[in-house]
């Protein structure tokens, strides 16, 4: 009961408490059952709320069903009811009979339940006979509550590093909302008087990802205006491409495929022969003493290598510089970027490596999951995978030989993927730019993150310094995606040489780029002469104070058990071998910061919880000598609003 307590807490609205509704609730929170029981009105509500979530339950397809409110309208009548006999209850006016004192408790539970089960007000509110036009006068806002619990993630079918999950759309959406909500209140509404009323869709703010990647967190986002931008040109591209010319980006990909597994794409260039297949053939026992199959593999490989050189080459001459979406006259360019770029990072590899490309991840049964599970060809096979689609590398005068046409292609996932992002705006400019153009909106930031920037793409420490000087003193609503790691964590040893070595200066560690989102950098030089940033020991707390950290609980891992050996130990050597062999990956520790507070969306008790910036820091530090583990931290900061809950939930505030 005190865990559902916590939890309804922090549920709207926030106003101050009586007497008697604090007693009860802190007798709950105490687990004093004896002192509860004593207030029969607020321990049966609870008693029915509690009835209401217990009944719970799923449909076969996973939704979701509400519990029973019987128990809920019983109460209510109970404590409301007015007969012409004169009975009146005692929670109505005792001379007129009319009901104009609500528990907040109650009301906060009906906020729960609309938004939590995706009740409409007005059919709520109605099993207890109130009008739904109540919810403007206790200032609730349940329509932003009800966007953030539905269920819009999408994503496209790519193999790539860096999309986000749904756990994670979910609260940058949350985040997004409440941004908007603020705004709202601060530009249009006097949340003192009556005047307020709850911020409808057309006052959310534009949504500005300004590191899209392959747009999962736009596309998840329902807003009126979005801008989604990548200094990465292939992925603008396809943004692009798949939001203003679908069906250009379908004949295209009919014509790619029709050409790959028939013909010589290389024009000669012997990129993958017999002499690599002979190599790799181990890998297939099952194609051995099959020629078609084996020829169709060397097309293929010498194909996929072709496509993925031609495509490195085109993009080293195109910068972002260079890219502009008003331009019509290089619409076909962008179109035939993006197919590749969708075509090469389409293909499921054969090994955990990262956004790396390997020859050998192209095969016959990888490429027909492309065929069938991402492009949604339907098409059905006679006999072994491999037989099917060795028919299309048949002589282009064969009338056996299949081809793919515009139609052929299906893919469904992807036009609900293009549909969610209709009428965006797609940018692939510098992140200053952007941040720049479009500081009158909801500013979203998944940049590469610190300890591992300096990989793929040149994106060094004196870019996160950039970044970080400007949201240190902005004045518009961001949220920042990253990854947790301790405070003395450095980028890796052979990483930091290459840096080293280039003259840049590097950001000393972790502690130093988190205090950075507070305190100005510094330059200094270690024994060695070698260049830093710092930040300095004293922490801006002015700064600090608007600021709130969000961390994660990951889901659990499906192979966790792997790890465990016969005692039910985890070990860690079993560990090692099943990351070798790509069957356990180590969960990321998630984390976002933001500078406003997001309390009143995230509820205690959800998969992820938050603390404010000075609180981080402070669980994060060692003691000593000692690192802190990031589920201690976690485990810290619920016990910190929990705390928090308890000492302040009675005065209005938020919890």
């Amino acid at each position: 009961m005190r865990e559902l307590m916590l939890k309804l807490l922090t549920y709207e609205p926030f106003e101050k408490i009586d007497e008697d509704e604090k007693k009860y609730i802190d007798a709950v929170l105490a687990e004093d059952t004896n002192v509860a029981q004593s207030f029969a009105l607020y321990d049966e509500l609870m008693k029915a709320f509690k009835y209401f979530v217990d009944t719970e339950r799923k449909d076969k397809g996973g939704k979701v069903i509400a519990g029973d409110t019987t128990k809920l309208v019983s109460w209510f009548n109970a404590f409301y009811s007015f007969s012409k006999a004169g009975s009146i209850g005692i929670l109505c006016d005792q001379d007129t009979g009319e009901r104009t004192n609500y528990p907040v408790f109650f009301k906060k539970i009906c906020f729960y339940c609309i938004t939590e089960y995706n009740f409409r007000d007005a059919d709520f509110l109605a099993k207890f006979g109130i009008k739904p036009n109540i919810i403007n006068k206790w200032k609730l806002c349940p329509r932003y509550r009800k966007l953030i619990n539905r269920d819009s993630y999408h994503t496209i079918p790519l193999q790539r590093n860096g999309r986000k999950q749904p756990y994670l759309t979910k609260v940058i959406k949350s985040a997004y909302y409440e941004a908007s909500r603020q705004t709202a209140d601060e530009r249009f509404f006097d949340a003192s008087d009556d005047s307020w009323i709850a911020p409808k869709k057309n006052r959310l703010l534009p949504f500005i990802d300004v590191f899209a990647s392959s747009g999962t967190v736009a596309a998840s986002v329902e807003a009126p205006e979005k801008v989604v931008n990548d200094v990465y040109p292939p992925v603008s591209c396809f943004l692009f491409a798949i939001t203003n010319n679908m069906d250009g980006v379908r004949e295209r990909l009919a014509k790619l495929h029709n050409n790959f597994v028939s013909v010589d794409m290389s024009e000669g260039q012997k990129l993958y022969t017999v002499e690599h297949w002979q190599k790799h053939k181990g890998n297939y026992k099952n194609y051995e003493g099959n020629i078609e199959a084996e020829k169709l593999m060397i097309i293929m490989r010498n194909n996929y290598q072709f496509l993925h050189m031609d495509f490195e080459s085109k993009i080293r001459k195109l910068s972002h510089e260079n890219i502009d979406f008003s331009d019509s006259s290089f619409y076909e360019m962008y179109y035939d970027i993006a197919v590749v770029w969708f075509f090469l990072n389409a293909i499921t590899s054969n090994g955990y490596h990262g956004n790396k490309f390997y020859v050998t991840d192209m095969d016959i049964a990888k490429y027909s999951k492309y065929l069938f599970n991402v492009l949604g060809v339907k098409k059905k096979a006679k006999d072994e995978e491999w037989m099917y689609l060795s028919r299309f590398a048949k002589a282009e005068n064969d009338s056996t030989t299949l081809k793919l046409t515009k139609s052929d292609i299906r893919i469904k996932e992807i036009r609900k993927f293009a549909k969610s992002l209709s009428g965006v705006y797609v940018n692939a400019d510098d992140f200053r730019t952007v941040i720049d153009r479009y500081s009158d909106g909801f500013i979203y930031l998944d940049s590469p993150y610190f300890l591992t920037t300096d990989y793929d793409i040149p994106f060094q420490d004196n870019e996160h310094k950039q970044m970080l000087d400007l949201l240190r003193n902005a004045d518009f609503k961001w949220l920042f995606s990253m990854q947790y790691k301790g405070f003395w964590t450095s980028k890796p040893m052979m990483d930091v040489k290459k840096r080293e070595n280039s003259g840049n200066v590097l950001i000393k560690n972790y502690r130093e780029y988190y205090c950075g989102f507070v305190n100005k950098f510094i330059e200094e030089k270690d024994k060695m002469g070698k260049r830093y940033y710092v930040t300095g020991d004293n922490i801006d707390e002015t700064k600090a104070d608007k600021l709130y950290v969000i961390l994660f609980e990951p889901p659990k891992n499906p192979n966790e058990d792997l790890l465990k050996n016969e005692d039910g130990e985890y070990d860690e050597e079993l560990k090692d071998a099943y990351m070798k062999k790509n069957e356990y990956k180590v969960d990321t520790k998630e984390m976002m910061i933001c500078n406003f507070d997001v309390r009143r969306v995230i509820p205690y008790g959800a998969s992820c919880v938050v603390i404010p910036f000075m609180k981080f820091l402070e669980f994060s530090f060692y003691e000593n000598g000692v690192e802190r583990d990031y589920q201690y931290i976690r485990a810290k900061a619920r016990e910190y609003r929990a705390q928090k809950i308890q000492e302040n939930y009675y005065t209005g505030a938020w919890v």
